[in-house]
Order: C-alpha cells, then sequence, then structure tokens
C-alpha cells in the first residue's frame, strides 16, 4: 500500500510539472530544478585510479611519517637509531660541566622539544605521553651517529602482575618511537613531524581485547575475546573514587597509573566489581531476622576508574595488558541506586493516589542525580496484616521490590495501572560492528623478540618502503553511488576506506598506509569512517591480518543487494530534496526542513529497539539490519536513531550543510544524534526524539552541550579520531529551539506566568523546558499556586506528563 502511494505521487509530480499555464508551479519546478543542481556530489574519480592518485589529492607523505610497526620485540629491547649525522653535537646532549647541572634545573618541556628520540604510549607523541628512557651515542665524534634507547622506567606496572621485571618497557599494549631528527641528512635537521614507529611487547599469551556492554538494565559488565591457551583471565582496576580524579591512561603516558586485581574468572566476562559475589547488586531483605521487604536497591557497586584484563596459561604465565577500559564517559550515565533511602522499600502508602511515579537515583560519580519512572506490576498479594503488596520495577535498572497499600481500591487500582506509562522514551538503539581485531599478532606470525641486531630500525625502513610502492600501486575502488556523493573524510585514508566500504568489498588492503598498521589508528580511522559517511551499509564485524596486512569486513548483505540500496537511498535522498528545499531558503530554513521532513514522514522502530535490547545492544536479527542504516529511515521511513542521525546528515550534505553523527548515550541507552555547524560553532541536534516519537518537538535543536547533557545526552568519542573531537565542542545556547522561543523557564516565578497564561487562552498544548535552578518540589508548588488561580474546568481536562526536563500540558 505504501509502495502505491508513493507511485502515485511521483506520477502527480511529473505531471504537475507538464502543466505550462500554472505559474506558480513553473516557479516551484525553476527552485527545484536550480537546488538539484547544488546538491554536493564527489568529483568523479575518473583520474583517481590508483592509492598515489588519491595521496596526492590530499597533498599527503605518509611515508616520510610513520614505519610499520615492530611487533613483539623483547621486553627489555634495547633499539639503535641509525642518523646520517652527528646528532651529539646537538643540544639535546650535555658538552660541558654547566649543561651538566643545567640539567637538573632545566624545564622538562624545554628537554623534551631538544629531544632527538623520544618514546610514547601516545600515537601523537605529545610531551605528556612520553616515557622514561635511556639515550647513549655510542661515538660521540662520530660524523654518523648510532642512538641506543632503552626503557629507564617500565609503565603500567602492577604488584599482581607476574609480568613486571626490571628494565622492562612495562605493560602498556602498544608504545610509539618518535624520532624527531632526519636519518638521512648529512647535517643534525629537525623535522617538523616526527618520524613514528610503534612497537609492541612479546607476550606469553595473547592479549584479549577487552570491552565493556550495558544490558537493558543500565548494569556494566566487561567482555573480552577467548585468548587460545588462556586457563583463566585477571581483572585489575585502577580506582577512581567516584570517577572523581582523571586516571593518567595511554595519552599521560600511564603515569602513577598501577592496576590492582579485582578478580579472576575462567569465562571471558566480568561483573562482580564489588568481590562479593552478587554481579555488582546490593539486595536487602534476604536475612531471615531483617525487617526490611526483598528488595533490589543498587546496582554497578564499586564500578569506577579504568579496566585491564589479561590472560592466564595453565603454568601461571600470564599476557600483556589488554588495551584500557574507562569508565569515565559513563559516570553521569550509569545508574548505582536509589539517591536516599526510600519509602518504597521500607514503608508503605496509605492509598494507591499515594505511590510515587518517579524516583530519584544516583551514578557511578555520586554527584549526578537522575529521575526514572517506577513500573508496578499487576500482581497483587497481600501481607499477613492484610495490606496489598504491590511489585514495582524502576525502568531501565534492576532495582525492584515490594511495596505497601494499606488500603487497596480495585478500581483505582485498575485505573493506574491501565494509565501507567511503561513505554521506552529514550529514543536509542545504536549498535556497533562486532570488532574481532587482536591488538597484536601472535608470535607465531611475527616474531622480533629473539632479534638482537642493531639493524632492526634499518630493516624496518626498508620493509616499510616495500609495502609502500606495493600498497601505492593499488587501484582505488569506484562505484556509481560514491560518485553521486561526497565522500566525507580528512585524508587519504579516510577516503580509501569508505569507497571501499560503500563497495561492499570484503578485503582493503592496508600496504600503503603504514599508520593504518597500528590497531589503535586503524579502529579510530574505521569508526569515523562509517559514523560519517552514510553510504556505508550493513557491516557485520571487521578483524585484520597481520600476514597480509589486510583489513577483513564482514557484512550482513551481499554486495549487490548493498548497491541496490544504496541507490535507492541516493534516489529517494534527491526526492526528498526536491520536496522540501528550494534554493531561496536560508541555511537555517533549510536545516529546519529536513528535520521536520523526519518527524513527518518516519517513525522510530520501537520492535527492532526491543531487538537490540534482547542482545545487550550488540547484535540485532536481520530483519532489523535496515532499522539501524541509512536506508531503514530514507527509504522505509521506520528505523532507531542511527538511522535518523545517518539520514539527517545524508540530506544535510547534499545540500551543502556542515553536520557530523555524534553517539553516545541517552537514558543509559546507546544513542546517535547530530552536530550542525552554523557560523563556525556547533550545536546538537535529535532528529530521533521529535514531536512525533517523543512527544516533545524539537526536544534538543540547535542546543549546545550542556544543554545536552542536563537531558541525558552523554557523549563518547567513537564518532570521530580522538585529536579532531574538540573541534566539535559546543558552549553556544542562543540558537536553542526553546531558548528562543523563551520556552525555558529560569524560575517558579516565570514557570506560574507562563502557565497562568496558557490556561487563560484558546492553545490547546504547552511544552516547556525546566532549567536545573528549579527542583521538582518548585514545580508542583506552581502547579498547586495555579490550580487556585485558574479556570477549574480547563485544568481539570488538562493532561500533564514529563519527559526529561520537559513538562507538557494538553487540554
Amino acid at each position: 500500500m505504501k509502495k502505491s502511494f508513493i507511485l502515485i505521487l511521483v506520477i502527480v509530480f511529473i505531471l504537475s510539472g507538464c502543466q505550462g499555464n500554472n505559474s506558480d508551479n513553473q516557479d516551484k519546478n525553476q527552485k527545484q530544478s536550480e537546488t538539484l543542481e547544488t546538491l554536493e556530489t564527489s568529483p568523479a574519480l575518473t583520474s583517481l585510479t590508483t592509492v598515489a592518485d588519491l595521496k596526492k589529492k590530499y597533498k599527503e607523505e605518509e611515508e616520510k611519517q610513520y614505519l610499520t610497526p615492530m611487533y613483539n620485540v623483547n621486553y627489555n629491547k634495547v633499539f639503535t637509531i641509525k642518523f646520517n649525522s652527528n646528532i651529539y653535537s646537538t643540544n639535546a646532549f650535555p658538552h660541558s660541566e654547566h649543561d651538566l647541572a643545567e640539567l637538573f634545573t632545566e624545564d622538562q618541556v624545554d628537554r623534551f622539544n631538544k629531544s632527538i628520540v623520544t618514546v610514547h604510549t601516545d600515537a601523537r607523541c605529545l610531551y605528556e605521553s612520553e616515557v622514561s628512557t635511556e639515550e647513549e651515542v655510542k661515538d660521540p665524534d662520530a660524523s654518523q651517529s648510532v642512538l641506543t634507547v632503552s626503557s629507564y622506567d617500565p609503565v603500567l606496572t602492577s604488584f599482581d602482575s607476574t609480568r613486571d621485571k626490571e628494565k622492562s618497557w612495562g605493560n602498556a599494549p602498544i608504545y610509539y618511537i618518535c624520532i624527531r631528527y632526519d636519518l638521512d641528512a648529512k647535517t643534525p635537521t629537525k623535522l617538523d613531524n616526527p618520524i613514528i614507529i610503534p612497537f609492541t611487547i612479546k607476550s606469553p599469551l595473547q592479549s584479549p581485547n577487552a570491552n565493556y556492554q550495558i544490558d537493558a538494565e543500565g548494569r556494566y559488565k566487561l567482555v573480552w575475546n577467548k585468548v587460545k591457551g588462556a586457563k583463566k583471565y585477571n581483572v585489575y582496576n585502577v580506582m577512581s573514587m567516584h570517577n572523581e580524579e582523571k586516571i593518567n591512561g595511554a595519552e599521560q603516558g600511564y603515569k602513577h597509573t598501577y592496576p590492582y586485581l579485582i578478580g579472576t574468572v575462567t569465562d571471558t566476562e566480568f561483573q562482580d566489581f564489588a568481590s562479593d559475589g552478587d554481579q555488582g547488586l546490593l539486595y536487602v531483605g534476604d536475612e531471615p531476622d531483617d525487617y526490611q521487604r526483598k528488595a533490589t536497591i543498587a546496582q554497578n557497586r564499586m564500578v569506577e576508574g579504568e579496566y585491564y584484563v589479561t590472560a592466564v596459561d595453565a603454568n601461571g604465565n600470564e599476557s600483556n595488558f589488554s588495551p584500557t577500559v574507562s569508565t569515565f564517559n559513563l559516570s553521569k550515565t550509569l545508574i548505582t541506586g536509589m539517591k536516599e533511602l526510600h519509602e518504597l522499600y521500607y514503608l508503605g502508602f496509605q492509598t494507591i493516589d499515594d505511590l510515587p511515579k518517579k524516583i530519584k537515583l544516583s551514578t557511578i560519580d555520586e554527584a549526578t542525580t537522575l529521575d526514572r519512572d517506577i513500573i508496578y506490576e499487576n500482581h497483587i498479594e497481600y501481607d499477613n496484616d492484610g495490606f496489598a503488596l504491590i511489585p514495582y520495577k524502576v525502568k531501565g535498572t534492576a532495582i525492584s521490590g515490594t511495596t505497601l497499600v494499606y488500603i487497596f481500591d480495585e478500581q483505582k487500582w485498575s485505573n493506574f495501572i491501565h494509565n501507567q506509562d511503561i513505554s521506552d522514551h529514550s529514543g536509542g538503539g545504536l549498535v556497533e560492528p562486532e570488532n574481532v581485531m587482536e591488538y597484536a599478532p601472535d608470535s607465531s606470525i611475527v616474531d622480533n623478540s629473539n632479534n638482537n641486531s642493531d639493524d632492526l630500525i634499518e630493516r624496518q625502513k626498508e620493509y616499510t618502503r616495500e609495502q609502500l610502492d606495493e600498497g601505492n600501486k593499488e587501484n582505488v575502488p569506484q562505484t556509481e553511488t560514491a560518485n553521486d556523493y561526497k565522500i566525507n573524510a580528512d585524508s587519504a585514508l579516510e577516503e580509501y576506506l569508505a569507497l571501499n566500504i560503500i563497495a561492499a568489498n570484503k578485503k582493503i588492503s592496508l600496504k600503503a598506509f603504514p599508520e593504518a598498521l597500528n590497531i589503535d589508528v586503524l579502529v579510530d580511522t574505521l569508526q569515523k569512517v562509517r559514523y560519517q559517511n552514510p553510504l556505508v551499509l550493513d557491516i557485520k564485524n571487521y578483524g585484520f591480518d597481520y600476514k597480509t596486512s589486510t583489513l577483513n569486513i564482514g557484512y550482513s548483505e551481499s554486495k549487490d543487494n548493498i548497491t541496490k540500496k544504496q541507490k535507492e537511498i541516493m534516489k529517494e535522498a534527491h526526492n526528498i530534496i526536491l520536496q522540501i528545499i528550494t534554493n531561496d531558503m536560508s541555511d537555517d530554513e533549510k536545516r529546519q526542513a529536513i528535520y521536520d521532513y523526519l518527524n513527518d514522514h518516519a517513525k522510530y522502530d520501537d520492535a527492532a529497539l526491543k531487538n537490540a535490547e534482547k542482545n545487550n545492544y550488540k547484535t540485532i536479527d536481520k530483519e532489523f539490519d535496515d532499522s539501524f542504516t541509512t536506508y531503514g529511515i530514507m527509504v522505509k521511513k521506520v528505523g532507531v536513531c542511527g538511522s535518523y542521525a545517518a539520514t539527517y546528515k545524508l540530506l544535510s550534505d547534499l545540500v551543502g550543510l556542515d553536520s557530523i553523527v555524534v553517539s553516545g548515550y541517552l537514558g543509559g541507552v546507546p544513542h546517535a544524534w547530530n552536530k550542525v555547524g552554523i557560523n563556525g560553532k556547533w550545536y546538537n541536534v535529535d532528529s530521533t526524539n521529535n514531536g512525533t516519537n517523543s512527544g516533545v518537538p524539537y526536544l534538543l535543536y540547535n542546543s549546545d552541550d550542556e544543554t545536552a547533557e542536563d537531558l541525558e545526552f552523554v557523549f563518547d568519542k567513537t564518532y570521530w579520531t580522538d585529536e579532531g573531537l574538540k573541534q566539535f565542542v559546543s558552549e553556544d545556547n542562543s540558537l536553542d529551539y526553546y531558548k528562543k522561543k523563551g520556552l525555558e523557564i529560569n524560575s517558579p516565578t516565570e514557570y506560574k506566568n507562563i502557565l497562568l497564561k496558557f490556561l487563560k487562552g484558546n492553545d490547546k498544548t504547552l511544552i516547556v523546558r525546566l532549567n536545573d535552578d528549579i527542583s521538582e518540589d518548585d514545580a508542583i508548588q506552581v502547579v498547586q499556586e495555579v490550580y487556585n488561580k485558574s479556570p477549574i474546568i480547563k485544568l481539570e481536562n488538562a493532561i500533564i506528563r514529563e519527559l526529561l526536563r520537559y513538562h507538557i500540558w494538553e487540554e
């Protein structure tokens, strides 16, 4: 039926375009034609046939900056670096007693800036991530210097780990040698950008690829892949009480970071953070002499700081630490329990009318308070005194129990249950493809631990040149769909990945991109490409083959089907733009037209969300695949947040509007939305939670980050490369929809005046947003005061709903 309707619309449009006597139609068609001509598309790739051509487009010279990684070197490896000049003559080394004395008082940043070679735990090679090393020039008078670099103080050490050894590099997942002087110049020449050589330390077993999951009840859990040869897994924590103090991670060289063992398991998941066997939950009422009713009053106990996982074999040999799993970005969203002892579980209520509908909860930072709905179950029992025992559960949590109602009225209870809102208003449902990459290759594939020769880096330079020569000759895929759309990329690597994935290629050679052989860089870049290019569809998983330097992508659809979907997406996108956009529109009008179109013509896929929730937002059943990609909202007109955000970006891209897709959480549920660029500033827009889906039009529209966070939006870092995230910080709230409309309430008096005006007027609906200065008690007091001054009929007929910080009044 929907297909027929769309066909009729297209026919009507064509027929109306043939009516030469209608001047309005002629004007409209002219504007739409002009709009089509201005759609943003990629330049044809006819001349960009090889990777080398693509690099020229970006004027890149990656081969001078990055060498291929050295995997599985010995734990105490001393690196030898040969220069074609005498680098001992530079001011990096003391040449007199006076110079030597100054070393002890020299500013450390000044010392760093003079360094010949530094070693880091972060690929950007900044001062903050430097680790302590010893450097020695073998023959200070030689015209060609030979510099050795060894570890002075190992990083990320633990008293509980069997891996700690003196003179070792430590337990970081990966390190970076940064050579700051030209290796080939005949005189010491400082480079504008360092040559970067990643290396990993050989481990008896593969390091687990650890991550976290948050289930439908908002409970946090560590998960990782099964490691070959592992009999058990150790879980380590670096504690930060309530996440108040930031932990020094890779970007800070892991300084003063000492993980301690909190648990050992044989499975590939861990949730017992409080080490009491209750998997992070807190129960009351279990003891026979406990006067309290049974209840679960807390969750995510002792979840804080950062975590690492190691694999241990039957002989007790332990792997390197996994990459860091941090909780800091979840500080304001991971619920721990009730803000205060609540009468729900230790007292009771006189009547059904007294039952609370919301409860205040704390998060792991102990400073954030979130309101959550209480859902009562229609399963009544009676205690020995004849009082009604009513089961309850706090929505989106494991917090639950039974409460008492002393005077129970069956009819009131029936009405109460019937009117209870149990729907999910999060509008979330973001599902990531499975990452099956190993952080470093098994030593059976690449093993540098027994190579004690001085030419390891020289051989790495030669190997990199060979790889580059081969990789630069490889062809760049060209598809009709990609040529119809401007690829979102800021580097040759990003465009190369985007073109390959849009072409649904399963194997992508990375020989031409040494920097991508570092898994940190590869995953970071791949995530950005996936989020910011709406024609990337149906990725199921991704992994890396160290033997062939190949990125492997698994898709849930065939190449032909993906191409077919992409063509349908682009066709519908152009049709939509013809319907809603004209050249005489301002950019603001175009943004609103796109937002309004999604509100009026698409709807949220609740069934897809439930399916994702069932699978802890890690996988989805195939029937719901489209609801998580651009195809869902653009073509089928049904989808979840990821589909809305991708569709919003694609339409914005095609009409020349700046936008990006943003990822994070909303109400504890994985979520995606957009940021839009307006006059050099960035603003949040959530097209998913619009009037149709949430009941609140423009819930988040041209808002700053603070407003978004007040509404429980939590940002993560997966949607962009780490070094570029700062450019999208949103600090200006002057364009926020509710602020501009005068519907953001800053005081009880302001709320009272707006409410009185509404009740005395003819409007049927009022939606306002309360800022943090107005408490729930203040709002209740305002309603009580207004009740005494307003036309009783209109007030009695009014329905009041709450969503986040919004109050919705409807007559």
